[in-house]
């Protein structure tokens, strides 16, 4: 018996453990002890802050009484017996309450410089003047972001130039304070509106390709007033007239709208004033809308006014192709002063006794007129040309003007209509031979001469032939354009690029082909014998791209 309990005892020890054990480590479905214990909640008494200035302190209120307070950055924050917290330096704390039979609760607290407070008279300043800061604190230290734009002495901002500026105060022991301020322009002397200008184009007083009317005047409902000036071309220039009571500087600001950004406006206008060249701020122009173009400002710069007539003058580069709108004109005197628009002088319009001519290809018209000292000039030199005495020649069938001017007087334009003549011969480029050389069709081009030469090797020889039903004297055309193709800028020197014999003779070439668009080009006149007749072309360096040749019968 003795020797059976010893047995039995271990066994009952084993089995109370094992039991025990289960219990304890949470066996069916338990929870630990130190999980249902409620954590203690820490909040800040009503109309306290857990972001405190320095020198500044907190009640904090805890969800259970009894609690124990600590703090773990005593040098930034301490804690009494009650919660009362108390800022110490600059930083961060973390505040903790602490009981018996509760997971602990905490807090952050930070303790911040008291930030200097800055009270403006105003957020903007006018140009060349001044505003007054004021600040909540005596002894601060005051600095511009850009004194190019503001400057600030004793809280006095002057504006300097155009654009905004942060004004801050400092001093020792708090946080800086800082305001935005804007320098702007004041109420312009005056708005002078762009479409009373004078509008010339290139080609003499304005009449648009884009819109060929007698002013560029163009509704636009987002400009400033609804108007605007539009569809320049390059060469153009508008001129406007003013007068001032006084000699005094201003500042000319043009308004301008576009739907594409260009990054230099120096580039595209060049400006004169009272005759001498400005040379304006160098600007870009930003497009933010490709719908409803934003007009935006450009400054040509502070100008001498005259106490008289000013007359400022806005040409547009001859190279540019693409120019923003104008819409007003702002000047800012620089002291009061009257500012009045001069209208543009009207003047008598050139008198001619033809209102239209009609002239066939190859034969000419004559624009007569009682008045002396006129200049001529053709808007399409490939239909029409003119000469110094208003001699027109038809060049190919189609419609042109040919603009009449004299100084002081409206520059008038006069419709030409060139038409087809009986006799031309034309001859395509389709039936070219030569060694190398080839052609192809070209969509620019009407059928059925709408073939053009695809390659011509220097020293090739190519060749055509037709018939001539008529024997007479001829006046010989080229229909091409630059051997650069779709370059607008390459120009081909006929008489070092090609040789062209016209059945014994050779043509004595002069003249430059340029540009991207087929043009005809006369080479000279021919006599031509009834029957075939051979055309012979000699690549020297670079043929033109060649469509066709015309012979015009001469009269």
């Amino acid at each position: 018996m003795r020797r059976r309990n010893r047995l039995f005892l271990p066994l009952i020890a084993s089995a109370l453990l094992f039991s025990f054990g289960l219990t304890a480590c949470g066996g069916g479905g338990g929870t630990k002890t130190s999980e249902r214990l409620e954590k203690i909640k820490v909040t800040v008494a009503e109309g306290g802050n857990s972001n405190l200035i320095l020198g500044q302190s907190v009640q904090l209120v805890p969800s259970v009484e009894g609690v124990t307070w600590e703090s773990n950055k005593t040098d930034v924050a301490t804690v009494s017996d009650s919660g009362l917290v108390q800022s110490v330096s600059v930083g961060s704390a973390t505040i903790t309450a602490s009981k018996n039979g509760y997971q602990p609760g905490t807090i952050s607290i930070k303790v911040d410089l008291e930030r200097i407070q800055i009270t403006a008279e105003a957020t903007s300043v006018v140009k060349g003047q001044t505003i007054t800061l004021t600040p909540n604190k005596e002894g601060v230290t005051w600095a511009s972001s850009d004194q190019n734009i503001a400057t600030v002495a004793n809280g006095v901002v002057t504006g300097v130039n155009f654009g905004t500026a942060t004004i801050t105060a400092s001093k020792d022991g708090f946080n800086p304070g800082s305001v935005e301020i804007s320098v702007t322009r004041p109420a312009p002397t005056a708005v002078l509106d762009m479409v009373d200008a004078e509008h010339y184009a290139a080609d003499g007083e304005w009449a648009s390709s884009n819109d060929p009317t007698e002013s560029p005047a163009y509704n636009k409902n987002n400009a400033p007033d609804g108007v605007c000036l539009a569809h320049f071309g390059g060469g153009d220039i508008e001129t406007i007239r003013f007068s001032s009571n006084k000699a005094v500087k201003a500042e000319l600001v043009l308004t301008i709208g576009y739907y594409y950004s260009i990054d230099d406006l120096t580039a595209v206008y060049h400006v004169k004033f009272n005759g001498a060249d400005v040379t304006f701020p160098a600007q870009s122009y930003e497009a933010e809308d490709t719908t409803n173009y934003t007009f935006k400002p450009i400054s040509f710069g502070e100008l001498d006014l005259l106490a008289d007539t000013n007359v400022l003058e806005i040409a547009m580069d001859e190279n540019a192709s693409r120019i923003p709108y104008m819409d007003n004109l702002e000047i800012y005197a620089a002291e009061a002063a009257t500012i009045t628009l001069v209208q543009a002088p009207q003047k008598d319009p050139v008198v001619v006794n033809q209102e239209s001519i009609t002239v066939a290809e190859g034969k000419t018209a004559q624009i007569t007129s009682s008045m002396t000292g006129l200049s001529f000039k053709s808007a399409s030199t490939a239909v029409a040309t003119v000469d110094e005495n208003g001699v027109v020649s038809g060049v190919k069938v189609g419609s042109t003007t040919i603009s009449v001017s004299k100084d002081g007087y409206k520059t008038i334009r006069v419709p030409v209509t060139v038409t087809e003549v009986e006799g031309v011969i034309p001859v395509s480029i389709e039936g070219i031979t030569g060694e190398g050389i080839t052609t192809r069709t070209s969509q620019n081009l009407e059928s059925p001469n709408n073939f053009i030469i695809d390659a011509f090797p220097a020293d090739a020889v190519g060749t055509l032939s037709f018939n001539v039903e008529t024997a007479g004297s001829y006046k010989m055309y080229m229909r091409c354009r630059a051997s650069g193709g779709y370059s607008s800028t390459t120009t081909d020197d006929l008489a070092t690029c090609m040789q062209i014999k016209v059945g014994d003779t050779n043509l004595t070439l002069t003249g430059t082909v340029s540009g991207n668009s087929f043009t005809d080009y006369l080479l000279g006149e021919v006599t031509l014998a009834a029957g075939q007749v051979t055309i012979e072309i000699k690549c020297l360096t670079a043929v033109p791209t060649i469509n066709m040749f015309r012979f015009i019968p001469n009269a």
